[in-house]
């Protein structure tokens, strides 16, 4: 009984004079949005958000971007470090619809010296602002015109502006175009960052005639970014279609 006594005495004592148990490290993290949407002149800030603890001194955040053969760096400095989830965005300037890869390293230091750095590489999907094709088939009326139809999307800061329609058939060519901000033609859909078909009529060419079979199409659907004041970015598609008769 006795032994049992000062065995277990052994035991409590080395758990009260053992070593003290070091304290957590400040929590450090950095995450990138996989998706991102293109604004004007193809320029983007792209989500991020970061985590560091009140521990962690002189924070930053260098940030890469790069999308084939061009690559481009920029440090961002006086970070928020409390311990919460921060939420802010970064830029890249100049890219294309597609995919690019993003690169945020956060570095900073504990008190004493003790560097502190985390890396996150995120393949982000850079959505356009404006998007067109067109529904297949074409359809040749008996007036000679021919009906389009296109699907069209465009983000919520955007209202539509414009879209043009080249058609032609060997040397048989006809356009149709619709400017709708300086028109009283309503688009009859709403730049909502869903798709809306919306049909068109290509008129009857001047000289020649279109006939069935297939026709080449050059589309441009233009829209007005309305958040900032006007500026104008498009989408472009350019193919043979399938002509029928009505």
């Amino acid at each position: 009984m006795i032994r049992s006594i000062v065995a277990m005495a052994i035991v409590l004592g080395g758990l009260v004079l053992g070593p003290p148990v070091s304290a957590a490290p400040p929590r450090v993290q950095v995450n990138i949005a996989g998706v991102a949407d293109l604004g004007f002149m193809d320029f983007v800030d792209v989500p991020v958000s970061y985590r560091c603890d009140p521990g962690v001194l002189d924070a930053q955040i260098t940030w890469t971007w790069a999308q084939g053969e061009d690559t481009w760096t920029e440090t961002f400095g006086s970070l928020t470090c409390d311990g919460t989830l921060q939420r802010t965005a970064y830029p890249m300037y100049d890219r294309s619809p597609g995919w690019s890869t993003a690169t945020a390293t956060l570095t900073g230091h504990r008190a004493g010296g003790t560097a502190v750095e985390v890396t996150r590489t995120q393949q982000v999907w850079l959505r356009p602002a404006v998007k067109v094709r067109p529904i297949w088939p074409v359809v040749l009326q008996g007036d000679g015109s021919l009906r389009v139809t296109l699907e069209l999307r465009c983000r919520t800061v955007w209202d539509p502006a414009s879209v043009t329609v080249d058609a032609s058939q060997g040397s048989t060519t006809s356009q149709f175009h619709v400017d709708y901000l300086n028109s009283p033609v309503d688009p009859g859909f709403v730049c909502d960052g869903s798709p809306h078909r919306v049909p068109f009529t290509v008129p009857a060419p001047e000289v020649g005639h279109f006939t069935s079979g297939r026709v080449g199409l050059e589309v441009e659907f233009g829209a007005d970014w309305n958040e900032h004041g006007g500026p104008y970015d498009y989408a472009r598609w350019a193919g043979d279609v399938k002509v029928v008769r009505r």
